[in-house]
């Protein structure tokens, strides 16, 4: 998960900067046996003085594995992936 967001901070500030977790906001559950995880992060501000930090917010679909006999495998055909759905910059 952690590449996943470092090339995404670093295409929307132009670098890669550090980040952190701050907590997740919402989740929810899909049909296809994913996630949609709503997380609020705080990005390194070298560039938004006097701030040391910027809040933004990911949209995270989490894909586990379909691998478990228990699934409807017509449903949940992939392997363990996550991407990024929406990318909100909170702090002006």
């Amino acid at each position: 998960m952690f590449p996943t967001l470092d090339k995404k901070i670093e295409k929307e500030y132009g670098r890669n900067l550090g980040w952190q977790w701050q907590r997740i906001v919402g989740i929810s559950y899909n049909e296809n046996h994913s996630y949609d995880v709503d997380i609020k992060i705080q990005v390194s501000s070298e560039r938004n003085e006097p701030l040391d930090y910027v809040d933004d917010q990911v949209k995270l679909r989490i894909s586990p594995s379909c691998d478990s006999e228990k699934l409807n495998h017509l449903k949940c055909n992939h392997g363990f992936k996550i991407e990024i759905l929406d990318y909100k910059h909170l702090s002006q």
